[in-house]
């Protein structure tokens, strides 16, 4: 069954209506605990401001909340109420607009841009991050968000409008969850499944044998190479994705967690020993 929630990479990309680009702004105020509920009824007017589709600053034009599914599958529903026609399913992870609430059930865009489809509340998680819309070509993405991201420098590309659900995923050794954390090769593996569906190895030392070899050289090095490292070990221990303009991303230990660094910079440059295409 075709999937009839919108994904927050296909609202940024696919151009399922008419806003092209999106704004994502971080309204939790300074003395708020990041995790205070959005159903809190002491709070119930700021719920609603966040939660006003129609609100509008400027010529940008406000799509819902940033959300994400937190159970392992479930269901997409017609309406607000159990027994509900089935529009489709969602799974662990994916990312949503989370619209409005209404009673047991959060209300979540669709994927015609207009149409709102029904999740029992208990199966997602609803961050304070708005999801702006705006008409003009130019993406705007957050002041603040991923470490090390200056818009001036870094061309804005599909894998960095991606990377922003990962912005506040802690870095964790071994970890493969956007939420608990994860290690460099999970963010690797995790963006191409979902930007190319693609099934990469677990390590990146396995990642490291899939796609073709690129030369180390940024004149021939392109947005989407995969970037293998060797830094406390004889073998590949580290992975990044290039982003253009001599930038790459990674999930590491030492900004704990997603960050964009300059790859020609002497320690990573001296560290990189492979880099792969998938065609």
């Amino acid at each position: 069954m075709k999937y009839l929630y919108i994904i927050l990479l296909l609202l940024f990309c696919v151009g399922a209506f008419c806003y092209n680009d999106v704004v994502v702004v971080d309204l939790v105020p300074k003395n708020a605990s990041p995790n205070t509920s959005m159903q809190n009824k002491s709070n119930s007017s700021r719920s609603k401001a966040v939660r006003e589709f129609s609100h509008k600053s400027g010529d940008k034009i406000k799509l819902g909340n940033y959300g994400m599914f937190i159970s392992d599958i479930g269901y997409i529903y017609s309406e607000p109420k159990p027994g509900a026609k089935i529009l489709g399913v969602i799974s662990y992870q994916d990312v949503v607009i989370v619209k409005k609430q209404q009673g047991d059930f959060y209300g979540i865009l669709l994927e015609d841009g207009l149409s709102i489809g029904w999740i029992v509340i208990g199966q997602l998680k609803e961050y304070n991050i708005e999801v702006w819309a705006k008409s003009k070509q130019e993406t705007l993405l957050p002041e603040k968000g991923i470490k090390g991201y200056d818009k001036g420098k870094i061309p804005q590309s599909n894998i960095v409008l991606q990377s922003y659900s990962y912005m506040k995923t802690p870095y964790v050794f071994g970890g493969t969850s956007i939420l608990k954390g994860m290690d460099c090769s999970a963010f690797v593996r995790d963006i191409f499944k979902k930007l190319y569906g693609v099934n990469l190895p677990r390590t990146a030392r396995q990642q490291a044998t899939v796609g073709i070899d690129v030369p180390i050289n940024q004149n021939l090095m392109k947005e989407g190479d995969r970037l293998y490292f060797r830094y406390k070990n004889s073998y590949i221990d580290h992975t990044g994705i290039y982003i253009g303009n001599g930038y790459y991303i990674h999930c590491n230990a030492t900004k704990r967690g997603v960050s964009i660094d300059y790859l020609w910079d002497k320690v990573p440059s001296s560290k990189l020993v492979a880099v792969k295409r998938l065609s």
